[in-house]
Formats: structure tokens, C-alpha cells, sequence
């Protein structure tokens, strides 16, 4: 944990890695998501949702980008380096779990 800044910022506390959870559910299902629909799932304001997102940004593991529609709102995407090591965590897993019950 100490050596991955990703793993560092997801573990900060139980908000991140919720936050981290909602933003991989929405990524899984091809869907968008955006600061309102994070703040409204964890009951908190917009600036403790700016302050966690920020460090999710300057930890490289999301980008925000303007949605083309609505040009106030940002679409929260993760960053190709997040997707690699998600990626990596899934294989590391996938030789150690049986998923055949599910």
C-alpha cells in the first residue's frame, strides 16, 4: 500500500474507497458519472465531493472531462494507468478465486 500512490489515495479512508467502488460499478455498466451523483450516494456536499475527487485527480487515478451536453457537468473517468493496474489486480485474482458459484 505504502509503494502504490493509486492504493495509497483509494485506502485513505472508507469515503474514497467508496467513491472508488461507485466510479468502477459506472465504468463496468458503460455508464457516466458525475460529482452530483457521488455526492447524493455518500450524503455529503459538493466541496468534501471536490476535495476527494481532487485528490483522485492528482493521483492520476481519474480524469474529469466536459460533458458535451451539459458543459457544467464533468464526466469522472479513470485514467488509462488506473485501468492497467485494475487490470492487474483482476488477473492477480482471477488464479486464486473460483468463480464458478457465481
Amino acid at each position: 500500500k505504502k509503494k502504490n500512490k493509486f492504493l495509497r489515495t483509494i485506502y485513505r479512508n472508507e469515503s474514497y474507497f467508496q467513491i472508488f467502488l461507485l466510479i468502477l460499478g459506472c465504468y463496468v455498466d458503460e455508464k457516466k458519472i458525475y460529482e452530483s451523483y457521488i455526492s447524493k450516494h455518500l450524503h455529503c456536499s459538493k466541496l468534501t465531493t471536490q476535495k476527494y475527487l481532487g485528490d483522485f485527480y492528482e493521483s492520476g487515478i481519474v480524469i474529469l472531462v466536459t460533458d458535451k451536453l451539459d458543459k457544467r457537468k464533468k464526466n469522472i473517468i479513470f485514467t488509462e494507468k488506473m485501468l492497467v493496474e485494475i487490470s492487474k489486480i483482476i488477473k492477480f485474482f482471477s488464479n486464486r478465486v473460483d468463480f464458478k458459484g457465481f
